[in-house]
């Protein structure tokens, strides 16, 4: 939630989500909201979210929608769902308005058999004979949404964490939902938002954590119904079955919330603020051990491989192309939470460049930044980093120091972002590049707790820069590419296979008239890859053959190609290699 048009301009960005626990209880047409259990089930005003729509397509941004697939939706503001007056005592009340209770019993019971009709009408997806007066329909909403899109992207989100749907919405979900309705939900908001937008871009299942990746709220049993194949896998290969069998995609991104997961308490200051910077490794690095509660519970998973490590985006890119190829990869929540926090700045800033560099489609910070704070400089200093990212290589221990880079599509300008998380320590250091031929360089800082971003003379590329401590620093080097250089990739990068199983991953040139070959390939124990001799164009792609071993986890392997011009390039990526319960039936096979 963005505060307006003027903050997406000032730090570019491209993308503002509609979201949280109130998408699930927000009605478009009366224009409220339920606070559901975040503040005691109250009915209150809310804003429009077409306004909303056309606000930040003002500021040069697209917008996220979640539309809500409870079957209730609030009547009027200031209804609420717990009278004290109608159910009775309660632990907490609303201090202002005390008839508005928690709807849990002086014993510490929750109310479970309160009547919906108190703060809500129906919500039903379109109109239908027989339907009560005031009901709502999400028929009418999309097509308002629709119009308002306009030329930009159409995106919709299938609600918001609907697995703990029985605890943030209890009201009016108190069931607890399992995977059959998670499925079935999905499916029925993407047929109907596609009804009536053909260019909609659909997100989902939008689940909250580690625990829902591979759980419902249902638990064990619900798991064991279904093969004991974790949440995740099952849902996304329900979703490709269903789209296979009717001809059409229905899921266009695959959508889940993923937070720094860090433990504080019992350590000192010190220490808890490494912990916080460093918390970044989580999102990509198989081998960064988490220091949170990933770390400390083992039994959220019994097959996934590397259960008490997060690597949240080679993990889920990997399973994500294994299981329905062609589908996007979101987070669409995370966030370190203090605004003017330097150490949770520099996270962000670190976070940022980890999403770009790890290929993360779609990331929606939740909520945006406030104006002028340490977190909206950590996002406005990437307003001007270039859209392909290259391969970038320090020698320093990355819990210190990390560093991103990107080149232009025309090949005239390299920015390269460096965030030195060491409290106290400076690092100079020459920028050498390889494939770019540098001819001058200009230095963008933002320095411990300064709400300034200063800006240095123009430098020559071979100036050594000096980094402070607790900084984050933008170099912009324009040139040229050198010649010779090819596009190319391998694709997909990052795979989940089972043990024993082969696959064969394609390599695309895109540069016209650009040309390789495949000079080596480095590939962790677990795992053997050959490639295919012959030279790859853009009309002639080459091929890795992949045999994954027989030991699940997560193993790197980098590809070197030699241009014509005798440059060498790399492109690195994951095999992820799970047992064959880790994966829907079919992917096992």
């Amino acid at each position: 939630f963005p505060k307006d048009a003027a903050f997406l301009r000032k730090t570019g960005t491209r993308l503002s989500r509609w979201g949280g626990n109130i998408a699930t209880t927000h009605n478009w047409k009366q224009r409220i909201r339920n606070t559901g259990a975040d503040w005691y089930f109250e009915n209150f005003g809310d804003e429009s979210t077409i306004e909303w729509v056309k606000m930040v397509q003002s500021g040069g941004s697209a917008a996220m929608i979640g539309i809500p697939m409870v079957d209730w939706t609030p009547k009027a503001a200031g209804l609420r769902s717990y009278s004290v007056q109608k159910y009775g005592k309660q632990q907490k009340v609303d201090p202002e308005r005390p008839d508005a209770g928690n709807g849990v019993r002086l014993d510490g019971t929750p109310i479970l058999t309160n009547d919906p009709n108190d703060a809500y009408v129906p919500l039903r997806d379109r109109p239908a004979p027989g339907d009560l007066p005031g009901t709502i329909y999400r028929s009418e909403w999309i097509e308002q949404l629709k119009a308002a899109f306009g030329s930009y992207p159409h995106f919709y989100e299938f609600d918001n964490e609907p697995e703990i749907w029985d605890g943030t919405h209890r009201d009016i979900h108190p069931k607890k939902v399992n995977y059959v309705e998670m499925r079935d939900k999905y499916l029925q908001m993407a047929r109907l938002i596609q009804s009536i937008d053909p260019s909609a871009k659909i997100a989902g299942p939008t689940v909250c954590g580690w625990w829902f990746y591979w759980n419902s709220a249902a638990g064990g049993a619900d798991k064991a119904a279904h093969g004991g194949v974790d949440y995740l896998p099952w849902w996304l290969g329900e979703i490709a079955a269903a789209d296979r069998k009717s001809g059409k995609r229905t899921l266009d991104i695959f959508d889940i919330h993923a937070y720094g997961d860090y433990e504080t308490n019992g350590v000192s200051t010190a220490e808890g603020d490494a912990r916080k910077i460093r918390s970044p490794r989580g999102m990509w690095d198989p081998t960064f051990p988490s220091e949170g509660g990933i770390g400390a519970s083992g039994n959220a998973t019994s097959t996934q491989p590397n259960k008490n490590i997060p690597a949240i985006i080679p993990r889920f890119r990997a399973m994500v192309n294994a299981i329905y190829p062609g589908t996007q990869f979101a987070i669409t929540e995370w966030c370190y939470w203090n605004d003017n926090g330097v150490v949770e700045s520099l996270a962000e800033a670190d976070s940022y460049g980890v999403f770009g560099r790890e290929k993360v489609d779609i990331a929606t910070r939740f909520i945006a930044p406030q104006p002028d704070t340490l977190g909206s400089l950590a996002l406005e200093m990437y307003k001007d980093f270039a859209p392909l990212s290259v391969e970038v290589k320090t020698s320093l221990s990355l819990d210190l120091l990390t560093s991103y880079a990107s080149v232009t599509g025309d090949g005239r300008r390299m920015t390269v972002m460096v965030i030195n998380k060491d409290p106290k320590r400076a690092v100079t250091a020459k920028i050498k590049t390889v494939g770019f031929q540098p001819t001058q360089m200009v230095a963008h800082k933002r320095i411990g707790d300064a709400k300034t971003i200063t800006t240095s003379a123009p430098l020559k590329p071979q100036d050594s820069c000096t980094f402070p401590p607790y900084s984050q620093t933008l170099l912009v080097l324009n040139g040229k590419a050198a010649p010779g250089t090819v596009n190319w990739s391998v694709s997909p990068d990052a795979l989940m296979m089972i043990t024993g199983a082969r696959a064969t991953l394609p390599i695309h040139v895109s540069t016209p008239k650009g040309s390789l070959k495949i000079v080596g390939i480095q590939a962790e124990r677990g795992i053997s890859m050959t490639a295919s001799p012959s030279p790859v164009t853009p009309g002639k792609p080459g091929a890795i053959r992949v045999v994954a071993g027989n030991k699940p986890g997560f193993y790197r392997f980098t590809v070197t190609a030699k241009t014509p011009s005798g440059q060498n390039e790399t492109q690195s990526g994951w095999i992820v290699i799970g047992v064959p319960n880790s994966l829907p039936a079919k992917q096992s096979r």
